[in-house]
């Protein structure tokens, strides 16, 4: 069954059309056809607000929680401080990436896992597993904690202007108190987009008052709502894989450039296989660019060619305003991780690429012309 996200009038009158994906009707765009496109602009010129409360929360609590995922999780947990948060995976024996997470330590000395996507059961279950081992509770939070990020060049001044006084995170995946209106939350410093920005957790009972407040603060700035086809483009000018698109339960964290959450100095689930793999260069697939010659649309996934062999498959792909081609994230075999140029397949024809680095977009150099 689809479900809405939970401010679904305030979408609709601000004139969002909809889109299924990921099992929730998103608003797609706020605008007629290529409003996603003026939209991304204003991410890149200002900020932009977009609902992603869609994401899985969850939170395990007991004594020692820290102790016993330190043993579970990829991340160095125990080095967690109240407030602070760190990228983090869970891995299966083999290795592989089960799930990719933010993991936050709370005042009350929760851990939160924060997901990029939706919850998925068997993800829960294989958490719980451990949980239930050790005596901790786990409790899915979703249905009670929405997410909206203010993302954008003059996000910490949106963000300052909806919730005066507050103290906006600096450095990254630090949370922050913040009080919107009547609700309670938190400011994150996280973003999926090449301009950086803000989660802000809520309660869901308040997210139709939240979002107006934080809308009218990002539209002071000369920005305005941001919807999932902008979004899209967005994440995938930074670079951020996605579970179920650039990899998946067999996927290594490799794979999805997810290297960063991995910690080679003490034992978890899933430790031997990727310390091996990082000590002998196993790694026989990662994640590129693609900036794509034609200026039609790629529908994925897509098969990619080198000559008559195939390389890998293009995964997601959109039309970046900031570069005006359209662009691609995809999986690419080993043997061709220096090829300059890609063959891309697809039902509307064969279609050349460059292959480039990630992240497409950086502010702090030069990007792809």
């Amino acid at each position: 069954m689809t479900r809405s996200l939970s401010p679904r009038p305030a979408h609709a009158a601000e004139g969002a059309r909809f889109v299924e994906d990921m099992g929730f009707e998103l608003p797609a765009a706020y605008g007629p056809a290529g409003a996603e496109l003026e939209e991304q602009r204003l991410v890149a010129a200002a900020a932009g607000l977009i609902d992603r409360s869609y994401r899985g929360v969850v939170d395990l609590s007991g004594n020692d929680v820290r102790k016993v995922f330190n043993k579970v999780f990829s991340s160095p947990v125990e080095q967690l401080e109240v407030g602070q948060g760190q990228a983090s995976a869970l891995l299966s024996h083999r290795g592989r990436l089960l799930g990719a997470f933010h993991l936050f330590l709370l005042e009350n000395g929760d851990l939160r896992l924060v997901f990029f996507e939706p919850l998925r059961e068997e993800l829960v279950q294989a958490i719980h597993k451990y949980a239930f081992l050790s005596d901790i509770a786990l409790r899915d939070r979703t249905a009670e904690v929405a997410i909206l990020s203010v993302e954008g060049r003059r996000a910490r001044e949106a963000l300052e202007l909806a919730a005066p006084g507050c103290d906006v995170p600096v450095a990254p995946l630090t949370v922050r108190a913040l009080q919107l209106g009547p609700a309670d939350g938190a400011a994150v410093g996280c973003s999926e987009t090449p301009d950086g920005g803000f989660d802000v957790w809520i309660p869901v009972a308040e997210v139709a008052d939240a979002w107006a407040r934080l809308l009218a603060a990002v539209r002071a700035v000369g920005g305005g709502p941001v919807g999932h086809a902008a979004a899209e483009a967005l994440r995938i000018e930074a670079g951020c894989a996605r579970q179920g698109r650039e990899y998946d339960a067999e996927s290594f964290p490799p794979d999805a450039q997810w290297e960063h959450a991995l910690t080679y100095d003490k034992c978890y689930v899933g430790q031997e296989v990727v310390a091996r793999m990082k000590t002998f260069g196993q790694a026989n697939q990662h994640l590129a660019g693609l900036i794509l010659e034609s200026q039609d649309a790629l529908a994925t996934p897509a098969t990619v060619r080198v000559g008559e062999e195939e390389a890998g498959r293009a995964t997601s792909a959109a039309r970046s305003a900031r570069l005006g081609k359209v662009i691609a994230l995809a999986v690419l075999k080993r043997r061709f991780w220096g090829a300059p140029n890609v063959q891309v397949m697809s039902p509307e024809g064969e279609r050349s690429a460059r292959v480039m680095p990630l992240p497409l977009v950086r502010l702090d150099g030069p990007s792809p012309s």
